[in-house]
């Protein structure tokens, strides 16, 4: 089998902060907040100083309280008028100053962290073996996948195996709204996760030397170039309804920060990737034409009916906390009005009641997901993202 290899590279233009989360999280005892600034510890240097001062017995005691004000000088830590149980405090009252001096990275900007009440816990950003942010090419080439998908099924009304799909979630949207059975609701869910995966096989493998293979071999996307620590900033989650009102859940996350360019290789193996329909191969070229398509669609229908929702071209939303919406392509599955019902359907089976999807009415989930950076008001995750030929 011939291969083919076209060599090109994606900037991605981080237009709102963006979050790939690596996992981990540090709470109020593994991090200092100290005038805006955000010192992330490094675990060996604290250690270190601790040692030095003898102050292990003290630090441990701290480490395993409970995280409420105490008044208590005997306990080894102590705090006058019921301050806060923070590390910053601790160090303070045992004469480490310099919190530089016990810290991996210093965070600039810390606009949403209030060391007067509970200090949130920060969820943190993937970083690579020299503690540099980037963005894994698994994470871009899984958005890439969304989008071809996306505009597959856009016109996959004459494809009778996409289109029983189809008739057959509708069905099973309309079953679990009526039911109340949890056996009958999980065996509704497998027939969902089934339909997705057979979704998905339809448009991405094909037979190729009587192997049957994903034509997403075909496209191979390097990790991102490094990013500087300068590159991140601390971002809460805000959720907007399509009305305006707000909510602020107790997340905060270390994100991109907006501006920032990131860059990525691309190689596509001619070869391989291209339409298992017959509509010829994935050119750089189609992938251009499929994010402007999938950007237009995604405004029109959903984030038009949000007040926070505007319309840029070639914009994507991508990483975590992005929302519902850019891991999913129900929404171009159906028409929009059975779209929001089946979003509704399912959302009320599988998220808590508290979240109320089963009134969506406009929209589903009715939720924007939002964020703030340096006074301004972001949508979450908003890219722009471009596809250049490698000798440009």
């Amino acid at each position: 089998m011939d291969s083919f290899l076209k060599q090109y590279k994606i900037k991605l233009t981080a237009l709102a902060p963006v979050f790939i989360g690596s996992g981990q999280e540090i709470n109020k005892k593994e991090y200092i907040f100290d005038r805006n600034l955000v010192y992330v510890i490094d675990s060996y240097k604290l250690m270190e100083a601790v040692a030095r001062r003898n102050l292990t017995d003290s630090y441990l005691r701290f480490m395993q309280g409970s995280g409420k004000p105490s008044q208590n000088r005997n306990r080894g830590y102590k705090y006058e008028n019921a301050r806060p149980v923070t590390l910053k405090n601790w160090l303070y009252d045992n004469g480490i100053r310099d919190y530089e001096r016990v810290s991996a990275y210093v965070l600039k900007g810390a606009e949403n962290l209030d060391d007067r009440r509970s200090l949130k816990a920060i969820q943190l950003f993937i970083k690579d073996a020299y503690n540099k942010p980037y963005i894994p090419g698994s994470s871009l080439k899984g958005l890439l996948r969304s989008i071809i998908l996306w505009n597959e099924v856009g016109v996959s009304n004459n494809i009778p195996d996409a289109k029983r799909i189809k008739e057959n979630s509708s069905q099973i949207s309309a079953r679990l709204k009526n039911t109340f059975d949890r056996k009958e609701k999980n065996k509704l869910l497998l027939k969902l996760a089934e339909n997705s995966n057979n979704l998905e096989k339809i448009f991405f493998n094909r037979e190729i030397d009587k192997a049957s293979i994903s034509i997403m071999r075909g496209l191979i996307i390097s990790d991102s170039r490094p990013l500087s620590l300068d590159d991140l900033v601390l971002c809460e989650k805000i959720d907007y309804s399509p009305d305006g009102t707000k909510k602020k859940p107790n997340i905060v996350r270390e994100c991109i920060r907006p501006g920032t360019v990131i860059e990525f290789d691309m190689t596509i193996d001619e070869g391989i990737f291209s339409s298992v329909r017959g509509e010829g191969k994935y050119t750089a070229e189609v992938l251009r034409k499929m994010i402007s398509q999938y950007s237009k669609d995604y405004y029109n229908l959903i984030t038009q009916y949000f007040i926070k929702g505007k319309y840029e071209p070639d914009t994507v939303f991508f990483g975590g906390g992005a929302g519902y919406f850019s891991k999913t392509v129900s929404y171009n599955l159906f028409d929009r009005n059975a779209a929001v019902d089946f979003v509704k359907n399912y959302l009320s089976k599988t998220t808590p009641a508290v979240h109320k999807h089963f009134n969506d009415n406009a929209v589903s989930p009715h939720m924007q997901k939002c964020t703030s950076s340096d006074g301004r008001s972001y949508e979450m995750g908003k890219c722009k993202i471009e596809i250049i030929d490698s000798q440009s």
